[in-house]
């Protein structure tokens, strides 16, 4: 079950029942949609509680990873090693990115121009999001290149975590004093 909860006050404004164990989900920047890859390899895409059909991400068996670019694009990153680049919104395959190993790892730039996938085989592809070229290739240890899509997250939780520590020892010291 994936829930859309606001963060504000954590009301839950949709819940979606999926079929199999979630694998990874993502939510468009505009908040309308969310997209789920399923641990069976088939991504979903929901609109509130409705599910969104769509013949592209139908065809794909072998999903991996779902992150969305912006509003109207979601990067689909497969076990065959292509990550693909759908217009949600006209149900079509914009770019075919051939990674060449299971795309485990996806992540965007902050300009929304630049696409990195990570694989199990210790490399970082740079992408144009435009035309799909292949800018860079990045080599490296394949346990990091799997963080790739997750380091900013780990650093936030972390971050809580010594918060809520410290806050805990705060209260701890007043109690003793």
């Amino acid at each position: 079950n994936v829930q859309v909860v606001d963060a504000r006050d954590g009301a839950v404004i949709a819940a979606h029942q999926l079929d199999q164990a979630v694998a990874a989900v993502s939510q468009s920047p505009d908040g309308a949609l969310v997209a789920t890859c399923g641990m069976g390899g088939k991504p979903s895409l929901f609109s509130k509680d409705t599910i969104v059909e769509s013949k592209s991400l139908a065809a794909v068996e072998d999903a991996v990873n779902v992150r969305f670019v912006t509003s109207g694009k979601l990067l689909v990153g497969t076990e065959s090693g292509k990550a693909l680049l759908i217009d949600v919104a006209a149900d079509q395959i914009l770019q075919r990115l051939d990674h060449g190993a299971a795309v485990r790892a996806l992540t965007v730039s902050a300009q929304g121009d630049v696409i990195a996938t990570g694989g199990g085989q210790g490399q970082v592809k740079l992408w144009d999001v435009s035309d799909g070229k292949l800018l860079h290739t990045l080599t490296g240890d394949p346990v990091s290149v799997l963080r790739l899509a997750s380091i900013e997250q780990d650093v936030d939780r972390e971050k809580s975590w010594v918060d809520q520590l410290n806050g805990q020892t705060e209260s701890l010291k007043k109690r003793l004093e």
